[in-house]
């Protein structure tokens, strides 16, 4: 879903939140109907990572990708030490069908040897190894240009 799918009077509110930075996606009652917290590492090269997302109806990889535009080319990083069956279908879709986004395997970087690792479990989780950068921000410029993006 995109900037152009948001039912009439929604928006999404921007706000520091826990040391980082959360995307909180609000219905026209005012009403949260997701939210994505995001911190960055200094200790892993300053990656945006994911520390904790919920969304109802949809919305969750609307959310991801709007985090992905803020974190621009630091990329972003699945939670490196909890990930939900949601969360991981995400980051899966990410790693596997999205051509649009750059995906660059932590381990086989040395500047990334402190974020930690979950390269043994095989499967879909393979796909929590990588730092993710959209080419181009999308739903940021697109929030800003039609008013839908309010920063406290």
């Amino acid at each position: 879903m995109g900037v152009a799918d948001l039912p009439e009077g929604w928006h999404v509110k921007q706000f520091p939140s826990g040391g980082g930075l959360e995307f909180a996606l609000v219905d026209e009652k005012r009403r949260e109907t997701g939210h994505i917290k995001i911190l960055q590492m200094s200790s892993c090269n300053n990656v945006w990572v994911v520390t904790n997302s919920y969304a109802r109806g949809g919305w969750g990889p609307f959310l991801y990708d709007l985090a992905m535009d803020f974190a621009g080319d630091f990329g972003l990083l699945p939670d490196r030490g909890e990930v939900s069956a949601d969360a991981l279908r995400i980051w899966d879709y990410y790693y596997r069908r999205r051509r649009d986004v750059h995906k660059f395997d932590i381990t086989a970087y040395p500047e990334y040897y402190d974020c930690g690792v979950w390269d043994d479990w095989g499967g879909p989780r393979e796909a929590l190894d990588f730092l993710y950068v959209k080419k181009r921000p999308t739903l940021l410029p697109a929030l800003k240009a039609k008013g839908l993006l309010v920063l406290k």
